[in-house]
């Protein structure tokens, strides 16, 4: 349903016509002080960062690429470690409650995993241009509207292990399995799919699981199952557009960029005639690792919020194998 309300939506922004990015730096606008034209930016010895999108200047400001030019952004991060930070940032009512909602869920399902010592969370956002007549202040000016963004970066996320298949049916699977066929799509597109393999010169999931346990064969229980778990780095991108409908700010776009940083895949079987049963995890490697898997227009998100600036839209990643379906959404 979700996906049908997205196509039906971008008909509309069709419709509206190819808007075209243009940044407000002519006279008739008033010079963005927050934007540097990508003629400019060779003064500022910008770096890239680990961060997507996000450019490091020689004085230690941060800057996010869109169409060419550069937006000094402010920045706070938070180790999911210190639970007084997270407090403090999800009580801090200057930042979006949908924000602080997604946080929130990403530090309670780290803290389930007992991985909240590994995750931070980076907070990007556009820095203040200028305050208008009614005492709003506005941050960027695109095609005559008030946007501002906000990246939230979290590094070290964990998916925790998710079933791909379980029962009698999961040995027969993994004989004809030759590699981890991890495929990425969003609401709006299919990204690519994530070849993922082995070191060992073992042919198939089977395989490799017969080539590291004791057991020297598999009958099929109803216990066996197959699961899969990836590390991984996710920016949630949020991009706001001021609407006269609404006399605020309201999300026009919300898009993600997800990193794969590592892969574990878990095999477990049982013997009903010994009573007993193996399991046996293998890291995966292969070209699908630290690549960013992003929604279509997270690099560009403003023509697509524009748009959508009354009703809002939302294309967030997911990544699929067998019968697993994961979310990056917290």
């Amino acid at each position: 349903m979700k996906k049908k309300m997205f196509c039906t939506l971008l008909v509309f922004c069709i419709m509206l016509g190819n808007i075209g990015i243009v940044f407000a730096t002519d006279t008739t606008n008033a010079e963005q002080e927050n934007i540097i034209r990508s003629d400019e930016a060779a003064l500022l010895g910008l770096n890239k960062t680990a961060f997507s999108g996000i450019m490091e200047a020689d004085n230690g400001s941060f800057y996010r690429q869109v169409a060419g030019n550069f937006i000094l952004q402010e920045c706070q991060a938070i180790p999911f470690a210190s639970s007084s930070a997270v407090d403090a940032i999800l009580g801090d009512e200057e930042l979006p409650l949908e924000i602080r909602e997604s946080i929130q869920r990403r530090y309670e399902n780290a803290c389930s995993l007992g991985q909240e010592n590994e995750v931070t969370v980076t907070i990007f956002s556009d820095a203040p241009k200028a305050t208008r007549a009614a005492g709003d202040t506005t941050y960027v000016t695109v095609n005559g509207y008030d946007c501002k963004n906000y990246q939230v970066q979290f590094t070290n996320l964990s998916s925790g292990y998710q079933d791909v298949k379980t029962g009698t049916s999961a040995a027969t699977w993994a004989e004809q399995i030759t590699n981890v066929a991890l495929s990425f799509d969003s609401d709006s597109d299919h990204l690519a799919v994530a070849m993922l393999g082995w070191a060992s010169t073992a042919k198939t999931v089977l395989d490799v699981f017969l080539a590291l346990s004791p057991m020297t064969y598999v009958n099929g229980s109803t216990e066996d199952f197959i699961q899969f778990s990836m590390t991984y780095n996710c920016t949630d991108q949020y991009t706001y557009v001021w609407s006269t409908f609404y006399n605020d700010w309201s999300l026009g776009l919300f898009s993600q960029s997800v990193t794969m940083t590592k892969a574990n895949l878990l095999q477990y079987y049982y013997n009903p005639a010994t009573r007993t049963g193996d399991e046996q995890i293998i890291s995966l490697i292969g070209s699908g690792l630290n690549r960013s898997y992003k929604s279509p227009d997270f690099d560009d998100p403003y023509e697509t919020a524009i748009a959508f600036r009354n009703v809002g839209a939302y294309d967030w990643v997911t990544a699929s194998w067998g019968n697993m379906i994961l979310s990056f959404t917290g």
